[in-house]
């Protein structure tokens, strides 16, 4: 797991080091992982557990859909690896 350097946004985007996001099982309620976040809304997640590496490009309409990508990870990708 990547080095936490910030507490970041722990209940958005998890905690933050070494330019990437930590989203940790304790703050998902699923597993842990940490991921680069683009500025227009692309993703690239690692799951270490799974050995999944996986990029999600989402243009952002709206700052709310900014968590369309990782909403999406949570119901649908991570359930079925």
């Amino acid at each position: 797991m990547a080095l936490i350097q910030s507490n970041g946004y722990p209940d958005w985007f998890g905690n933050y080091g070494l330019h990437w996001w930590i989203s940790k099982k304790e703050i998902n309620k699923q597993i842990d992982y940490f991921y680069a976040l683009g500025a227009h809304g692309q993703y690239l997640f690692i799951i270490p557990e799974k050995e999944a590496v996986i990029c999600i490009r989402k243009k952002v309409g709206k700052i709310k859909d900014m968590f369309l990508p990782i909403e999406y990870l949570h119901k649908k990708i991570i359930p079925n690896i």
